[in-house]
C-alpha cells in the first residue's frame, strides 16, 4: 500500500471531499490470461479491510430532461509514475458496475458480493447493504471508466473504497536512446564542405542542430538514464 496518488480518480456526480481519500493502491502480479479470475493472492485480508469512516458521498446531477445520468468514475494513471491498472475493487452500496477502457469501450460487467459491515451503534442493525465488486483485467489499462448502470433513479451513492491494483511498466517498454544508429556527422561535414557555397544557410543550420542533439543524447546515454 502506498500514500502516493498514482492515478487521477474523478466521479461524474457531485462530491464534497477529495475522491483520493477512499482510493488505495497495491502493486500486484502481472495481469492473468483469464480475465475476471478472482484470485487475490497479492492482497491479504487485512489489506482489504474497509474503513467505513471514510465514505465518499456522491450526489447526482439532473440533466435538462430531469433524469439522472448513471454515475461514472474515471480512472487515469499519471504518466510520471509509469504504471497501469491490472485489477480493481469497488466497495459501495450498489451491486453492479461496468468497466470500460479508453479505446475499445465496454470491457465487462461485475456483480458484487455482499460485504459484512459494522453494526449500527444504536439499533444493532446494519445501516445498508454494501457490496464489493472486484475484477482482474486481461490487459493492463492506463485509463478506464467505472460505470454504475443501475443508478439512474438514485440521487445519492456511497463509495467506501476503491482499490487499484497496479502493474509497473518495464524499462524495456521504453528503451533509452543510444549512440547506435546515429548519423555520421563527420561524413556529412565532408560532403557539405565539398559542395562549397551550394548549401543553403538553412541546411547548414539543420546540420548543426542535428549534431548538437546527437551530442546531448550520447552524453546522457553514457552518463545516466535519459530524461525525456
Amino acid at each position: 500500500m502506498s500514500c502516493v496518488d498514482y492515478c487521477t480518480v474523478l466521479p461524474s456526480w457531485d462530491f464534497e471531499k477529495d475522491p483520493a481519500e477512499i482510493v488505495t493502491y497495491f502493486f500486484g502480479q502481472e495481469c492473468r490470461h483469464v480475465a475476471g479470475e478472482e484470485d487475490d493472492s497479492d492482497l491479504s485480508s487485512s489489506q482489504c479491510t474497509v474503513d467505513f469512516r471514510k465514505t465518499l458521498c456522491l450526489k447526482s446531477t439532473e440533466t435538462d430532461s430531469g433524469e439522472n445520468e448513471p454515475l461514472v468514475i474515471s480512472v487515469t494513471c499519471k504518466p510520471q509514475y509509469r504504471v497501469s491498472v491490472c485489477g480493481i475493487h469497488v466497495v459501495s452500496n450498489t451491486r453492479i458496475v461496468e468497466l470500460y477502457d479508453t479505446s475499445e469501450g465496454y470491457l465487462c460487467s461485475v456483480r458484487g458480493s455482499v460485504l459484512d459491515t459494522p453494526l449500527d451503534e444504536e439499533g444493532g442493525e446494519e445501516t445498508e447493504t454494501v457490496y464489493r465488486c472486484r475484477r482482474r483485467l486481461e490487459e493492463a489499462q492506463f485509463g478506464l471508466s467505472i460505470k454504475f448502470p443501475k443508478t439512474g433513479n438514485l440521487s445519492l451513492i456511497n463509495i467506501y473504497q476503491i482499490v487499484l491494483i497496479l502493474h509497473p511498466e518495464l524499462e524495456d517498454d521504453h528503451p533509452e536512446p543510444s549512440c547506435n544508429g546515429m548519423i555520421n556527422m563527420a561524413k556529412v561535414k565532408d560532403y557539405v564542405t565539398g559542395m562549397g557555397d551550394n548549401i543553403s544557410d538553412n541546411a547548414r543550420m539543420l546540420m548543426k542542430n542535428v549534431e548538437e542533439y546527437q551530442k546531448v543524447v550520447c552524453n546522457k546515454h553514457v552518463c545516466g538514464r535519459f530524461q525525456w
